[in-house]
């Protein structure tokens, strides 16, 4: 007995989710990278709907479930780059550098990249730039912080620098993507 889950967007968003680097056209379907961060998130969603809560609360929710969604997949990780990438996770605003992640696993920096890659298909560094912009996408939207706060908190010294990076992931700058999804939740600014 297992469970299986399926979270199926709109064939209409894919053509978005392929300029935001989301997903590949090739490979429009992976099974969800970390489900122990994802099953909260659900329940907590079921628990709104439940209650009938009609907030910005369960956009948020939902939201951070898609991101999640969106995490490339790991491709039979081995436990030690397991290891590495709970590490990664555990001190996301300031990840440890190729070195320390190949000295924890034992391995030499070259073949940790190697195994690193092929496991999870994009390099730490990325891995770790994504779980900030995550982060930066709640931040944004549950916090009136500034977009330089928001940059400070997500472990990036300069806002311009946050703001091509968040705009080269998601299609749009911070303070455009706060704007818009204060307004689907139905906040002004």
């Amino acid at each position: 007995f297992w469970t299986e889950l399926y979270l199926v967007y709109s064939s209409g968003l894919m053509p978005r989710f392929v300029q935001c680097r989301f997903i590949e056209e090739s490979r429009p379907v992976w099974p969800i990278s970390n489900p122990s961060a994802l099953r909260p998130l659900l329940e907590e969603l079921a628990r709104c709907l439940a209650s009938r809560e009609k907030s910005a609360r369960i956009d948020r929710i939902a939201e951070r479930i898609i991101l999640e969604t969106l995490v490339p997949p790991h491709v039979h990780a081995n436990t030690r780059i397991l290891k590495a990438s709970e590490a990664i996770q555990n001190n996301w605003q300031s990840p440890p550098d190729l070195e320390s992640l190949a000295r924890k696993c034992n391995m030499s920096v070259s073949t940790f990249q190697r195994r690193w890659n092929e496991s999870m298909g994009i390099t730490p560094a990325r891995y770790a730039l994504g779980l900030k912009l995550q982060e930066a996408c709640r931040l944004l939207i549950e916090t009136s912080d500034s977009i330089s706060e928001v940059a400070n908190a997500c472990g990036f010294e300069d806002e311009f620098y946050f703001s091509r990076c968040f705009r080269r992931q998601f299609g749009s700058p911070p303070r455009t993507y706060r704007k818009e999804h204060l307004i689907r939740s139905g906040r002004a600014m």
